[in-house]
């Protein structure tokens, strides 16, 4: 019953407040098809400020109207992309964090990949390390006690969820 046209319009508006466009896009991602991907990938490769607000409600939108084949794009433009600002790639952390723990439409298998990307942004590793544990995906445990070891002393915020994701799992090694 959700009027597809109707959401596209208000989503048109540069003047639309953030927490409406979240709203508005997660009704898109409920009523819309692949027709609206057009739109929404050019709304990802914008660089105007109004139309990246609430870029973690686009990406998830986004990933569940295209599915695993919208992965690509994601990783291009915030996930593998070390020129993404942090706030950008944090919001696509978030819509896949979302596909994984709450969404039906991409297999956790199939967002792994970006999450392990991540693992090689010293910026930004310890954000997904909760997730691959929550995930039980013990696929990480080498690469995982390299970063303790090699992590700054001085800086070794690292650490913490490495431990924890250690902590929670279950292999003998």
């Amino acid at each position: 019953d959700i009027d597809r046209d109707q959401i596209v319009t208000w989503l048109d508006d540069a003047e639309l407040a953030v927490d409406r466009k979240r709203l508005y896009l997660t009704m898109l991602g409920v009523a819309g098809d692949q027709s609206n991907l057009p739109m929404l990938e050019q709304m990802l490769r914008s660089t105007q400020k109004s139309t990246r607000g609430g870029l973690d409600a686009l990406v998830a939108c986004y990933l569940t109207l295209a599915g695993e084949s919208g992965l690509p794009l994601v990783n291009e433009l915030f996930i593998e992309n070390t020129k993404s600002a942090y706030a950008d790639t944090y919001a696509a952390i978030m819509a896949i964090r979302f596909h994984g723990t709450e969404g039906d439409k991409i297999a956790r298998s199939a967002l792994l990949p970006s999450l392990h990307s991540i693992l090689k942004r010293d910026d930004l590793a310890d954000l997904v390390i909760p997730d691959l544990a929550r995930w039980q995906d013990w696929s990480q445990i080498d690469r995982l006690v390299a970063m303790f070891k090699e992590a700054d002393p001085n800086d070794n915020f690292i650490r913490v969820p490495v431990v924890l994701y250690l902590r929670a799992c279950p292999l003998p090694k």
